[in-house]
């Protein structure tokens, strides 16, 4: 196993604890060594009710009750004083175009994504120049 396999089975490990089943969401933030900065997973708000507990909270078919994975990976990082600008953020299911929008702001490099979510969110960073390649 390389380490990109490596972090690949990492994501999908992270993405487990998601508190959504329409999609269990997985984030890992590492650097350019492949060492991971943060993770994340898409959950509710701490002590808030989960999708898993009281059901989806849906408008225009999107579930708004949990926090994405990416943005979750984000706040980590942030209580933990890691900086995430260059990094390469790996997830299960690509950004979504709120998240693309935050992942410009971080200037981040380069995302590995193992499925599409969202075309918008594909197109903000294709805009922005930021790499998306696809792993299986």
């Amino acid at each position: 196993m390389n380490k990109l396999q490596y972090i690949q089975g990492i994501t999908e490990a992270v993405s487990a604890k998601g508190t959504c089943d329409r999609a269990k969401v997985g984030a890992v933030f590492v650097n350019e060594e492949l060492e991971i900065l943060a993770t994340g997973y898409n959950s509710s708000p701490i002590g808030f009710p989960t999708c898993d507990k009281e059901g989806h909270e849906m408008i225009n078919e999107h579930c708004i009750r949990t926090i994405h994975g990416e943005l979750n990976a984000i706040l980590q990082a942030a209580k933990r004083g890691v900086p995430l600008k260059n990094s390469i953020l790996f997830c299960t299911h690509s950004p979504c175009e709120i998240c693309a929008r935050h992942l410009v702001n971080l200037k981040i490099k380069q995302v590995y994504a193992k499925q599409i979510y969202s075309k918008e969110g594909e197109e903000i960073l294709n805009k922005a120049g930021i790499i998306i390649k696809m792993w299986c």
